[in-house]
């Protein structure tokens, strides 16, 4: 039995949102290279869904597309269209704590290179909204956060120690 590449015969289509309200489209729908990634072309995500379907026009799970990043690549973790859908919502998730009217948060995020995959540099910049990222000009009222890129698990503890010397710092 071949079930491992049938999963939109369980689940019909990726929903505009996810259980939290987070949105599964935005930047990675169109993103077509990525700095760090080299010029590898995403997946758009879209209508993988025969229009007499009565999902039509919806997107499948797990539609792959001929020129999707490979795992070989640093941008490996986004080849489906559930892993953009899910890198949409994780970005919008973080969006949705910097903007937060009563308490709005800073977010931290770590790399963790040498992994069989990885999540794209400017996805965890986005996350953290740096001031490198390609989208903080849209986002420059937001909380300012902090990307650190490890090359391995023992650099880990270091990475940790830095934003909690960061944080320590914020706080006084």
């Amino acid at each position: 039995m071949n079930g491992g590449n049938r999963v939109h015969e369980d689940v019909a289509y990726i929903p505009a949102t996810d259980v939290y309200g987070n949105s599964t489209t935005g930047y990675w729908d169109n993103a077509a290279t990525v700095p760090g990634c080299g010029n590898t072309n995403f997946i758009k995500i879209s209508g993988a869904v025969s229009a007499a379907n009565p999902y039509g026009g919806k997107p499948l799970l797990d539609h792959y597309t001929a020129g999707a990043a490979s795992s070989g690549s640093p941008c490996g973790l986004l080849d489906n269209n559930i892993d953009l859908a899910s890198a949409n919502a994780a970005e919008d998730a973080a969006y949705r704590a910097r903007t937060d009217g009563t308490y709005p948060v800073t977010v931290f995020s770590i790399g963790l290179g040498g992994a069989a995959d990885i999540a794209p540099p400017q996805f965890l910049k986005h996350v953290a909204n740096t001031i490198d990222s390609d989208l903080k000009a849209s986002h420059s009222n937001e909380p300012i956060g902090k990307y650190i890129f490890v090359n391995g698990p023992g650099q880990l503890g270091a990475a940790f120690q830095e934003i909690a010397s960061y944080v320590q710092r914020l706080s006084q």
